[in-house]
């Protein structure tokens, strides 16, 4: 068991990862380590074990992947939609619900776009502006950071 002091660091550092959307903190100090993980690097670790097929117990950290270049420049004018914090991505408000937007549609300032899930809840990502949806960048379901690209906006 943990002793009183020790309970207040890792207090810390979950307000810590909670408060700069990390997706873990790991401090080292007096021959003493401290790690915390949010659900969603836990997540991140076990899905791509599954996926590679390893046991569980065998499962490294997922490698970092290298942003690829665009294939298309995009026009100066388009604007970025970008996450507010890390999470998973969706596209719909259920996976059998229709998605809130698509390529191609019209918007208005506070339409609804997508949901980012971040430690279990759902946060709502709604039209800065009015304009048309240019491009989806982000895949559904899967985990985006924090400011990272969602949507591309052409404005009206």
């Amino acid at each position: 068991m943990a002793a009183p002091d020790e309970l207040d660091d890792i207090r810390l550092l979950i307000e810590l990862l909670d408060q700069e959307n990390l997706l873990e903190v790991e401090v080292e100090a007096d021959g003493r380590r401290i790690l915390v993980r949010s659900d969603a690097a836990v997540t991140a670790d076990l899905q791509a074990a599954t996926a590679a097929g390893l046991p569980l117990e065998l499962a490294a950290p997922a490698p970092e992947v290298e942003p690829t270049p665009e294939e298309e420049p995009v026009p100066e004018n388009w604007v970025a939609i970008r996450s507010p914090m890390a999470g998973v991505f969706y596209r719909a408000p259920t996976p059998d619900a229709p998605s809130y937007v698509t390529e191609g549609d019209g918007i208005e300032e506070g339409d609804m776009l997508a949901l980012i899930e971040a430690m279990k809840v759902f946060n709502p990502i709604v039209a800065e502006m009015s304009g048309t949806v240019a491009r989806i960048v982000a895949e559904n379901e899967e985990q985006v950071e924090a400011e990272a690209v969602l949507f591309l906006i052409e404005p009206l």
